[in-house]
């Protein structure tokens, strides 16, 4: 059996750093699902499973969530979006505005968080700006009775 070359060897052993950076990496998300999911089950007590939708999010890091809740929007929240999303006026007349669909989602999404903070919130966002729009249709696919919207995730 041949020695290893020197290129073989560092090979291995950044293959090994990677692999232990992953495992590490999987804990880690493993623990912050099961943080979440506690959180989130305690949610779906005090709402209803019906009323709570979930968003899974890709893992950041060990203090920010991986899934996200959003509740239903109450009749207000519900008729704001729905103006938003709305165009004003008639196309090719003076003044014709489209509806604004992710505008309007994510003020809804703000409104209807539940699960995290609005700091870790941001925080995600900023590694995943469309997360609020996501987010927004979780919350009116629960307005609109979407029983795939709830209690996913």
């Amino acid at each position: 059996m041949s020695e290893k070359t020197e290129a073989q060897l560092r090979i291995e052993a950044l293959e090994k750093k990677r692999a232990d950076r992953r495992a590490k990496a999987q804990a880690d998300e493993d623990t912050r699902r099961a943080v979440d999911l506690e959180t989130i089950d305690a949610l779906e007590e005090t709402h209803g499973p019906e009323r709570v939708a979930v968003l899974d999010v890709p893992f950041v890091s060990a203090d920010l969530a991986v899934k996200l809740a959003f509740r239903c929007p109450d009749g207000p929240e519900w008729e704001r979006y729905k103006s938003r999303v709305k165009d004003k006026g008639t196309p090719g007349e003076k003044g014709y505005r489209r509806g604004d669909h992710a505008a309007a989602a994510e003020e809804l999404a703000s409104s209807t968080l539940l699960y995290p903070s609005a700091e870790d919130y941001a925080r995600l966002c900023s590694f995943y700006p469309g997360i609020p729009v996501q987010g927004g249709r979780c919350a009116a696919d629960l307005a609109m009775g979407d029983e795939d919207a709830q209690g996913k995730g």
